[in-house]
């Protein structure tokens, strides 16, 4: 699995163009992780490093190399769940960024973890292909996760709120277009919900029944 082959993935589902590819991006070395990210030295497995200026944005992708070692070794089962969940995270950072970027929005670190649960829900769900393991997809993402220890309380409180959110949206998305012969809407909605700010991805949650 390539990290190209996954920000292509999202940018056809989406019908978006993020201008950059995330390979040209991408540090595996966690030293230099450090020196980019003084608040978090303990370097995650990944993290999106982000420094905006008055008129640019710098930014680089690190992930782990055993992570992307795995990815990219070519032989089954080599990558993990987690594996697979920690690069469909970063390049979902990466792409959204560049998306809202290119057309001058801002965009908040809640909105960049909602948007990223959802990815991996989307991706992982095209893979399965089956719709009676999307019960356990969901309970894979949604409630099966450990928050990491190092991260501060408002780090936690974020996280939290973006896997509810996401939780609660891709329950929805499976309850109304399950049936085959509806799934050609599904995209018009991703689309829809991916170009929506913070206040409108919770509002079209919030809207759910």
């Amino acid at each position: 699995m390539q990290l190209l082959a996954l920000q292509e993935f999202l940018e056809n589902v989406y019908e978006v163009a993020s201008g950059y590819l995330v390979d040209d991006f991408l540090i595996t070395d966690m030293d230099v992780a450090r020196q980019l990210d003084t608040r978090h030295p303990s370097a995650a497995r990944e993290r999106l490093l982000v420094r905006a200026g008055e008129e640019h944005v710098d930014m680089s992708l690190y992930l782990d190399a055993g992570v992307l070692n795995r990815l990219t070794a070519g032989s089954a089962g080599a990558a993990s769940f987690d594996d697979l969940c920690l690069a469909l995270e970063g390049v979902s950072h990466f792409t959204y960024l560049c998306w809202n970027a290119s057309h001058g929005r801002a965009v908040t670190l809640l909105e960049l973890e909602l948007q990223a649960e959802v990815d991996k829900y989307v991706w992982l769900r095209h893979q399965s292909r089956d719709d009676r393991g999307d019960g356990l997809l969901r309970h894979h993402l949604f409630e099966c996760f450990r928050l990491d220890e190092s991260l501060d309380p408002q780090e936690q409180e974020r996280y939290l709120a973006a896997n509810y959110y996401a939780g609660k949206y891709c329950m929805g998305l499976s309850a109304r277009y399950a049936r085959r012969r509806c799934r050609h809407l599904l995209h018009n909605e991703l689309r829809r919900f991916y170009r929506q700010t913070q206040g409108g991805k919770i509002r079209m949650i919030d809207a759910l029944h």
